[in-house]
Parts: structure tokens; sequence; C-alpha cells
């Protein structure tokens, strides 16, 4: 009889230590936030942020070699983001 009792015990004693464990990781979880942006003016300030860094790098190219080393593409990227601003 001790012996079943002792057992009973123990695994009584697993299950809430494990039963705790995952309550807790649980817990910690649901304050994380998987998003990046917390609004969308966030997302929105992030995209314009972006852009204007592109902007500024097509920009700088041009300033030092010229608007012929830049790519098809990359002329045509500069157009769509200096009509944005």
């Amino acid at each position: 009889m001790n012996s079943i009792a002792f057992f009973v015990i123990v695994v009584l004693l697993l299950f809430l230590l494990y039963y705790f464990v995952v309550q807790k990781n649980k817990s910690l979880h649901s304050f994380t936030t998987t998003e990046k942006y917390k609004t969308i003016e966030d997302k929105y300030n992030e995209q314009k942020y972006q852009e204007k860094k592109e902007l500024d790098v097509l920009l700088e190219k041009v300033s030092n070699k010229g608007l012929k080393s830049l790519t098809k593409l990359e002329i045509d990227r500069l157009n769509e983001l200096s009509g944005k601003l």
C-alpha cells in the first residue's frame, strides 16, 4: 500500500510540475507580440522610411556616377519614388 501511495504522489507531483511549466510558457507567450507593427501608422511610417532610404541610395548613385549609371529598372523605380514625395 505504501508503494502505491508513493507512486500516486510522484505521478501527481510530476503532473503538477508539467502543468505549471506549460502554463508558465503559455502566459509568457500571451504577452509577446509576433507583429512587427503596433498600428497601421507604424506600418505606413516604416514603409515610407524604407522608400526614402531606397530613394536616397538611387540619388547617391546618380550623384556619384551620373544618371547613365542607372539601369532601366533603377530609373523606373527612381521615377516612381520621386513621384510619391
